[in-house]
């Protein structure tokens, strides 16, 4: 019985949040008496205990994920580099935060001449760039004109912000991982794929909504009726 139905249901038959376990008897007959009820699957029996972990898994990574970019877009940028929060354009731009952990602070790129950063931040940045030579550029000029707070590159100040950044950087790659990890192990189970087959699912929601479903006949309903939809 769900717990929600139970207390609404309560609630509307006595008027009252008040209960006891008579009253409760009262209402779970109620409930079983108009069919309101609920099918419980056990994921261990089902075999759904490693695809709900997946899913609870990925889910707290992507959370901790982006309490640290808020961190860093509402904290970290506004006060030693309020000007660079405008390159970070993606919230899976890995490559702005090997250029962060590089230069945390316009003094750091001030260290160097502008052809000197280039060369060198370009080294430094992981992946390839569409004119990476010229981005590199602007972001030198971008920190030349800089009204950040004006902290030495070597403070504890800037050593806790790439702290902040290498865990964002691990949480990054740790993500990519387990979205490589979910197509790896699902690539060929029939319902995985149908789903994707949808608008607007892809392989992270087609696992978390086979977790949560833990029903092949439900999944197989629900892609039957959206099929028919799209018809």
């Amino acid at each position: 019985m769900s717990s929600i139905a139970v207390a609404r249901t309560r609630e509307a038959l006595y008027n009252s949040w008040d209960k006891n376990d008579p009253k409760d008897a009262q209402v779970i007959l109620h409930l079983l008496k108009n069919g309101t009820t609920q099918r419980y699957l056990d994921p261990l029996v089902t075999g759904h205990q490693d695809l709900q972990e997946m899913a609870n898994t990925y889910q707290q990574v992507s959370l901790r994920k982006v309490r640290l970019q808020h961190s860093l877009v509402t904290h970290h940028l506004p006060l030693y580099f309020p000007e660079a929060e405008r390159y970070l354009h993606s919230s899976r731009a890995e490559w702005f935060t090997e250029l962060l952990l590089f230069t945390p602070c316009p003094t750091a790129v001030r260290r160097y001449s502008k052809a000197a950063f280039v060369k060198t931040a370009g080294e430094q940045i992981a992946g390839r760039k569409v004119d990476k030579a010229r981005w590199l550029a602007d972001f030198y000029d971008t920190a030349c004109h800089s009204v950040g707070v004006p902290v030495a590159p070597d403070s504890e100040t800037m050593r806790m912000f790439r702290v902040v950044l290498e865990e964002y950087r691990a949480l990054c790659v740790l993500r990519k991982r387990l979205e490589a990890d979910v197509v790896t192990r699902l690539a060929r189970q029939p319902d995985f794929v149908r789903l994707q087959t949808l608008s607007g699912i892809g392989p992270i929601l087609a696992m978390i909504i086979l977790a949560e479903a833990r029903d092949r006949q439900t999944i197989r309903l629900r892609a039957t009726i959206s099929q028919v939809l799209r018809l």
